[in-house]
């Protein structure tokens, strides 16, 4: 399966997809709510989801999932995933920090470093992590 990546206007996404409260572009509650719609739509394909938004824009990408030898950043990463899940951001960014230090071009920590930088608003941090967690993916 090949990866996908595409950019809408938040103003012409169709807001009746989202919950009553969520509907108005620009607004926290309605990047929350598009990035639950697109977390959903892509769910049972696994793989890497990321959801930006930046300039009145939501940028999309989804790359699939490979089957990758356990590395060096194998156990951390499995320490990690479960306080991503439970959003405990404030523990999980000091391990994916020390986690580059060791390991520059991880790009698990990259892509989760930029998605915890999308959901603080750091949206340029964002796309450059973003992109950079692409760019070492394929290149690893």
């Amino acid at each position: 399966m090949e990866s996908t990546a595409f950019t809408i206007e938040e103003a012409t996404f169709d807001a009746s997809l989202l919950p009553e409260g969520s509907r108005t572009p620009g607004t926290v509650a309605f990047h929350r709510a598009v990035t639950d719609y697109f977390q959903k739509s892509y769910a049972s394909m696994g793989g890497q989801l990321s959801v930006v938004f930046a300039a009145g824009r939501i940028e999309v990408a989804w790359e699939p999932a490979t089957p990758e030898p356990a590395g060096p950043g194998a156990p951390a990463m499995a320490s990690i995933g479960p306080l991503l899940k439970q959003r405990r951001f404030d523990e999980a960014r000091p391990l994916l920090e020390t986690l580059l230090q060791l390991q520059p071009e991880h790009p698990e920590a990259l892509y989760n470093l930029g998605v915890l930088a999308s959901e603080e608003g750091r949206l340029e941090e964002a796309r450059l992590l973003l992109r950079r967690a692409v760019s070492s993916d394929i290149e690893n």
